[in-house]
């Protein structure tokens, strides 16, 4: 028998991640912002069933924080 997936992550963590992989395209232009967004987004959808990764949570941390990349 087999066990059923992990539940994903909440909306309101996943709704995290979407901002900041956002947010760090608006903060680092090219391909630096792309890859980084690229990781984050990944990491919601897939990265959750691995455990928190203190690094990631503090990458998240700091671009939720600031408001530089609001500005247009």
């Amino acid at each position: 028998m087999t066990t059923p997936d992990t539940p994903g992550p909440d909306l309101a963590i996943r709704r995290r991640f979407a901002v900041a992989a956002f947010r760090a395209r608006r903060r680092y232009p090219g391909p630096a912002g792309t890859v980084l967004a690229r990781e984050l987004l990944a990491w919601a959808d897939f990265g959750y069933r691995l455990g928190a990764d203190r690094p990631l949570m503090a990458l998240v941390d700091d671009l939720l924080a600031t408001t530089d990349a609001i500005a247009a």
